[in-house]
């Protein structure tokens, strides 16, 4: 019995060694964004919601409000820390924001309904990240496009779906703002605009360099011909230029004051 007992131990050691536990990565499912808001004739009861499934590319994580089922603002803890020093390193001066202005931004996004996306590159770091709203319409003019009034408040049922702070530690991830926007902003665009929801999605940038030309070329000119990598970003996706808003950016010496807006709508069907 002895000898039994020592020839099974031995075989299951020898069997463990040889036939390791195969670890399978389950395929990501879309994610299901549960908007609580009932569709025109139907009336909401009984823990009842309208499931959109969106798509995100792998290292993005889609955070939403406190009023659906997607992981919360709450639940990034020292995470949101990491997020705002990006966004400060990023856009403070264009903004004219401190570390502490961009981390209350993260923090009052619980009471969006819309939700943000954020990109984990190296090491599962959250180096990236994109903050839309929907709104009824889009900036009138340079002073509403410049104001943070506009961006800090939303129109939950509007047809537009909006954006401004898309940041990305390109030091340390390269190519997380790309994939911000076809791999969160585009699905999540498209999930809503196949639900009868939206319309269009719209980005407003600065340009990475106009400051130094200003004097000697036009914006047009400039973005047409000089290679801009802020254009370039947007217009490598397939979104196309339209208007350019005068004095609406802090951070003249390198924007020029400049924001323009990219629009993505077609991209939506």
């Amino acid at each position: 019995m002895a000898n039994k007992a020592s020839t099974t131990s031995e075989n299951l050691i020898f069997l463990s060694r040889a036939a390791p536990l195969k670890i399978v990565t389950p395929t990501r499912n879309p994610i299901e964004f549960m908007d609580q808001r009932p569709k025109p004739g139907e009336i909401l009861s009984g823990g009842h919601f309208h499931q959109i499934k969106v798509a995100l590319e792998k290292g993005i994580v889609m955070y939403g409000s406190k009023s659906d089922r997607l992981p919360q603002v709450q639940e990034m803890a020292s995470e949101r820390r990491t997020v705002a020093e990006v966004m400060f390193k990023r856009i403070g001066a264009y903004y004219g924001k401190s570390f502490e202005d961009f981390l209350s931004d993260i923090e009052g996004r619980k009471e969006f309904a819309t939700p943000f996306f954020v990109a984990y590159g190296r090491m599962g770091w959250p180096t990236g990240a994109v903050f839309p709203i929907r709104k009824n319409h889009l900036p009138r003019d340079s002073a509403e496009l410049a104001s943070e009034a506009y961006w800090a408040a939303e129109d939950p049922d509007g047809k537009c779906l909006v954006f401004r702070k898309l940041v990305s530690d390109t030091d340390w991830t390269p190519g997380l703002g790309k994939k911000l926007i076809s791999g969160g902003i585009l699905p999540l665009g498209r999930a809503l605009s196949s639900q009868g929801e939206l319309e269009g999605v719209f980005a407003y940038v600065f340009p990475h360099n106009y400051g130094a030309f200003s004097s000697k070329v036009n914006i047009d000119d400039y973005l047409a011909d000089m290679g801009d990598k802020n254009y370039l970003l947007h217009s490598s996706i397939g979104a196309k230029l339209g208007r350019v808003f005068e004095n609406a950016c802090n951070h003249i010496s390198q924007t020029g004051g400049i924001l323009f807006e990219m629009d993505y709508s077609h991209l939506l069907c």
